[in-house]
């Protein structure tokens, strides 16, 4: 059995996947799975993102959907809803408590296994205006999603630029049309930005 490589995050890593087997969703997952396979690289790939989720609930389940899983590559793309709770359910989450329990969950796969890690950076895109005050909330958890990858070394996917920048090419409704979950379009984008983040071959000894 190949390495296991762990996506953990809310619904735009869920995408409907199975709960009953380890499906991978309809998403930028199975995308990127699909892709591995094809160019042979033997790594089992699981997705535990759970639709609705912040970092708070991804800490209350992180031993049994990820620790116990031994990731050997952890990919994180966490930190919308926690802009989407706090103006739509007057729910919110400050800056510093989302930075807490982030740090605390990677502290914790350090711990376990010293996977290698791939932060992804939560994002809007322009689609839906009337969520364009979102950014106020959402910017500071990106800063805070940089700030962790570049402090642990680990790999940082800047998904606002990626999106932005395909935007531009395609319009911002084509990626995400509620300005949130990705389309089969957006997947495709998200899919080939951790592609070009996971690298060639993870091997000891070969580029990272």
């Amino acid at each position: 059995m190949g390495r296991s490589v762990v996506m953990v995050g809310d619904s735009i890593t869920d995408s409907d996947r199975p709960r009953r087997t380890e499906g991978l969703g309809d998403g930028w997952v199975s995308l990127a799975a699909a892709a591995l396979r094809t160019r042979g690289d033997d790594a089992v790939v699981f997705n535990r993102g759970v639709s609705g989720d912040r970092v708070q609930d991804l800490r209350a389940r992180w031993r049994t959907d990820v620790i116990d899983l031994h990731p050997a590559v952890l990919t994180v793309l966490v930190g919308v809803n926690e802009a989407w709770r706090r103006y739509e359910d007057d729910d919110p989450v400050s800056p510093e408590a989302f930075e807490a329990d982030y740090r605390a969950i990677l502290a914790e796969a350090m711990v376990d296994s010293s996977p290698r890690l791939i932060l992804m950076e939560p994002f809007l895109t322009a689609a839906d205006g009337s969520r364009a005050h979102w950014r106020e909330d959402l910017d500071p958890r990106r800063a805070v999603v940089a700030r962790l990858a570049a402090e642990l070394d680990a790999t940082f996917v800047p998904l606002q630029s990626i999106l932005d920048d395909a935007a531009r090419v395609h319009g911002p409704a084509a990626l995400a049309p509620d300005s949130v979950h990705p389309s089969a379009l957006g997947a495709q984008v998200l899919a080939r930005a951790w592609l070009t983040a996971y690298g060639p071959d993870l091997r000891p000894g070969h580029a990272r």
